[in-house]
């Protein structure tokens, strides 16, 4: 019913219903198909245009529906007009069972049935619930069991199997049925096959070995398993491996060893060595036996296939030891590790060497010639025992070397080295290759052209500069490093090196002379935790003896371990603290025996206060019999409470209260001792 002059007639008609409003609450459905108004049917009644239609709904059983009609135009939807009542539909078999039905277990006691839950309007009758049938595969005879999930939104159940029905993963048959009061669904239900949980793989691998081994990977081989051992799901092998800490080709410091007449580092040897030793002797006893790397992160794991009995890892470290074990895995568990192998893999070559740098020098004598010294540190990854360092140098041209190519073999010790005899003021490029048993690693270069023949005499040299190396208790290291030279001054850069230190704050300088192949200096015989002031000196030497010297900036350097003056220094604190304790209790002691055996002074205090004093000469704290102690505030030995109150002037011993409280009035000048006979009539006070 609309207005006749409505500027926007209705368009259609939409019919929307509830199923079940007690299930359902407000969600109402919406019919697909709108009606369209019948003109021809239209008439007018009070300036309204009334217009009539039908809705043909397809119904369900078991329904209780509820209807409304929303009319719309081109501006929007009117409000929903619902209809008087409501359809009931009659009960009736569910016309299907539930879809995507699936049986996995999560242990070996149990079976977890999932299904797709049916909605509202397919339950077809009251009370609708599932039932789920089940029964080993294997035993095609044996009867189904049954059970009734009650829940009609349900949708998983898990099955608790009896003991003697509970294996791994032991395939079952599994059904799913619809049902309300009325019965069963009217089709048959879908039959899947589904498995109990799996449970930790019994089988162990045998024959676990390495067939093959190269610098950075191995093959293993192993024995075939009964996939029945899997107790599950059968997956495949899990190979475990990681590297051996307390070896591998990144401990730098276990090949440091020394040689004949070689002086370096004298307090970094011993302690590298020291360390060493403890930190494996530690890792040994932290870590358990066939148990990987104390640190999980670092085990790596692989999976191969379940047919698979040779596989090869690539991931490993050259020249280190390795562990591995292999163990059987299903799909939801690993099972026991197999015996676990050690196996080391085979040398490498080394990584270059690192901060290789090439110092032009001047030459002490005329048979030095041009002069060079080349330093660098070993190699980051060694990749095997190192053996030593090939170095070699070459006369360049541009960017290129020249076949005029010199190279020489040093021992592992030796990172540094004084070049002589070359030609003054050519360009060289040094390569230095670090090497094992399996060779010579990658090189690491620089160039450095050399120093002219005569430079500017009488001079200083170029002002050198310094690094701090390592730093110990009792010394540390210094590295000299020449200074630039410049062509132009054409100033000496030293032909000769020196170290200087000091105690910060002190005013003398001590010298530690430098090797004459090398541009490190050992400081030694140092004071522990002591801070240090260091410079380096370039020594020009002429030929007639006459020194001409250059100073580094000053640096400042803290040796470890604790400080003689700091140890003296909480001594003295201590001794200090002791000593003002001792006073204290002396203090104490004396102030505790002044005051002992004083007499508090009663009588003056009385006298000060206007009264008599009325103990006599009986001091406080001194020893009273029992008839001093009923001995009244005036001297007197009281016979009685009246007697006592009579000599206060109150006879009336009445007016005190039963409970002890005072009923006379209080008089202020009313003394402790009566000062004559109580008038007739006076008032007294019980004091």
């Amino acid at each position: 019913m609309e207005q006749v002059d409505t500027a926007s007639p209705v368009k259609e008609f939409w019919a929307q219903y509830q199923i079940d409003s007690a299930t359902e609450g407000g969600v109402w459905r919406t019919h697909p198909a709108p009606v369209l108004p019948e003109r021809e049917k239209e008439f007018i009644e009070d300036k309204n245009r009334i217009n009539k239609g039908s809705f043909t709904i397809p119904l369900q059983p078991f329904g209780q529906y509820s209807f409304r009609v929303i009319a719309r135009n081109s501006v929007g939807d009117s409000s929903p007009v619902k209809t008087k009542g409501t359809c009931v539909t009659p009960p009736q078999l569910p016309d299907r069972n539930p879809s995507d039905v699936v049986a996995k277990g999560a242990s070996p006691e149990n079976l977890v049935v999932s299904w797709r839950p049916m909605p509202r309007e397919e339950w077809n009758g009251n009370d609708f619930h599932y039932k789920i049938k089940y029964r080993p595969r294997d035993g095609s005879d044996a009867d189904w069991k049954e059970m009734d999930v009650n829940d009609p939104y349900a949708k998983k159940f898990t099955i608790t199997l009896d003991d003697d029905d509970a294996q791994p993963f032991q395939p079952y048959l599994v059904q799913v049925q619809a049902m309300n009061d009325q019965g069963v669904a009217t089709v048959t239900p879908e039959v899947v096959e589904g498995h109990t949980g799996e449970g930790v793989p019994s089988a162990v691998v045998d024959g676990f070995a390495v067939q093959d081994k190269d610098v950075t990977s191995a093959t293993f081989t192993w024995m075939p398993i009964d996939p029945a051992g899997a107790n599950g799901n059968f997956t495949g092998y899990k190979i475990h491996y990681w590297a051996d800490d307390d070896t591998g080709a990144e401990k730098d410091d276990e090949y440091d060893y020394e040689d004949d007449g070689e002086k370096e580092s004298f307090f970094l040897r011993r302690r590298r060595r020291r360390d060493t030793v403890v930190i494996s002797r530690n890792r040994r006893a932290d870590s358990p036996d066939d148990e990987g790397p104390v640190d999980g992160s670092r085990k790596k794991v692989i999976h191969v296939g379940p047919s698979t009995t040779k596989a090869t890892v690539w991931d490993l470290k050259p020249a280190s030891k390795n562990r591995a074990y292999i163990t059987v895995a299903n799909g939801a568990h690993e099972g026991p590790k197999s015996t676990t192998i050690d196996f080391w893999t085979l040398e490498g070559f080394p990584s270059p060497v690192r901060s290789l740098s090439a110092y032009p020098m001047n030459q002490r004598d005329g048979d030095d010639k041009a002069v060079v010294v080349v330093k660098w540190n070993r190699p980051k990854h060694l990749n095997g025992n190192l053996t030593g360092y090939a170095l070699e140098y070459c006369r360049t041209q541009g960017s290129k070397k020249t076949n005029d190519c010199k190279k020489q073999i040093l021992p592992l010790r030796q990172k540094e080295v004084r070049l002589s005899g070359l030609e003054f003021e050519a360009p060289y490029r040094f390569l230095v290759r670090a090497t094992t048993r399996a060779g010579e690693g990658d090189p690491s270069s620089d160039d450095a052209t050399t120093l002219p023949e005569i430079t500017a005499a009488g001079v200083e040299p170029e002002v050198p500069a310094l690094q701090i190396g390592q730093i110990a208790d009792t010394g540390f290291n210094v590295s000299f490093v020449p200074g630039d030279f410049d062509k132009e001054a054409r100033r000496p850069v030293g032909n000769y090196l020196a170290v200087q230190y000091k105690e910060a704050g002190e005013g003398e300088w001590k010298e530690a002379p430098g090797r004459d192949e090398t541009l490190t200096v050992a400081v030694e015989d140092l004071a522990p935790g002591t801070k240090y002031e260091v410079r380096t000196v370039a020594v020009e030497r002429e030929a007639t003896g006459e020194e001409h010297r250059s100073y580094s900036p000053i640096q400042s350097v803290t040796t470890t371990g604790r400080s003689p003056r700091s140890a003296r220094m909480w001594l003295l604190l201590l001794i200090l603290l002791i000593l003002l304790l001792l006073l204290i209790i002396c203090c104490i002691i004396c102030v505790a025996c002044r005051h002992r055996g004083q007499n508090y002074p009663v009588s003056e205090r009385e006298r000060e206060q206007g009264r008599e004093p009325i103990l006599g000469k009986q001091h406080f704290g001194e020893y009273k019999n029992e008839d001093d102690e009923k001995r009244s505030l005036t001297g007197s030995k009281a016979e009685s409470e009246t007697d006592s109150m009579a000599e206060y002037g109150d006879t009336d011993p009445g007016r005190f209260t039963e409970d002890g409280s005072f009923i006379g009035q209080y008089v202020p000048n009313k003394t402790l001792i009566a000062q004559g006979e109580p008038t007739k009539g006076s008032t007294s006070t019980f004091v």
